[in-house]
């Protein structure tokens, strides 16, 4: 016997359509420095997935919407009513309509999941945004996309690129077909890729790029002329990154 909590038959009318949704794929909103909010609208209510930047408050306020708070990642120190507590991974906050709250980070990041019942009348209008993909065109037509990044896994906070291929020849001998093959697949691949992530990287506490790449970065050698080239240029010591070249397998 089925249990009336998972009754099967309606006893109402469906209020809307029932929807899918990617919340890091929708452009975020944010109040004070390093907080960001993206918001999703339902019928009733309003889920809005949070990211707390470290060293980053969200002061005192109040608002005649409840409000739970659950923290997905990292943590953060939140006041209701005057009482403090250093919210982690898993733990709850439950502010009624008119209490008096807000939260601040140390030396990592937060990410909670507020709802709202009703939805919060100041993030209604983003909320109503339709959610964006993560494109970046690439020739030829089509595009380069991130989907469905794990939001509840703490988001993006690592890109690892390693795209690979052999096409030998010299200078002199190398077709300009593989040239462009050989660039295109090594070097504007990691740029692609770094394009689309950059958006989600800049919302991590942490965030870290990591370019796989190859010997002949620092060993040229003139048989493999234009994997010399890119690897090369994969190798930038100014940028926030790190470019691995591992020697010989066997």
């Amino acid at each position: 016997m089925t249990h009336t909590h998972f009754a099967a038959e309606p006893t109402g009318t469906p209020a809307a359509d029932g929807r899918f949704g990617t919340p890091q794929l929708m452009e975020s909103v944010g109040y004070v420095p390093g907080l960001m909010f993206q918001p999703v609208l339902g019928e009733s209510m309003l889920a809005d997935f949070v990211i707390f930047q470290p060293h980053t408050e969200a002061p005192l306020h109040v608002h005649g919407e409840e409000q739970i708070a659950v923290v997905v990642a990292g943590e953060s120190d939140f006041t209701i009513d005057g009482h403090t507590r250093t919210m982690r991974v898993g733990d709850v906050a439950v502010v009624p309509p008119w209490v008096s709250h807000g939260a601040v980070t140390r030396d990592i990041g937060c990410r909670e999941i507020d709802m709202f019942s009703p939805p919060r009348a100041t993030l209604l209008e983003h909320a109503r945004k339709a959610p964006p993909a993560s494109i970046v065109p690439r020739p030829g037509g089509g595009g380069f996309r991130l989907m469905d990044l794990g939001w509840l896994g703490g988001g993006l906070d690592v890109l690892v690129n390693n795209a690979g291929g052999a096409n030998p020849g010299t200078l002199e001998t190398l077709p300009e077909e593989a040239w462009r093959r050989d660039l295109d697949v090594k070097l504007f691949g990691q740029i692609r890729c770094f394009r689309a992530a950059l958006p989600h990287l800049r919302q991590s506490p942490g965030p870290r790029v990591v370019n796989i790449n190859a010997v002949y970065a620092k060993n040229p050698d003139s048989a493999c002329f234009a994997t010399t080239v890119n690897r090369a240029a994969c190798l930038n010591p100014r940028c926030s990154r790190s470019s691995t070249a591992p020697g010989t397998s066997r």
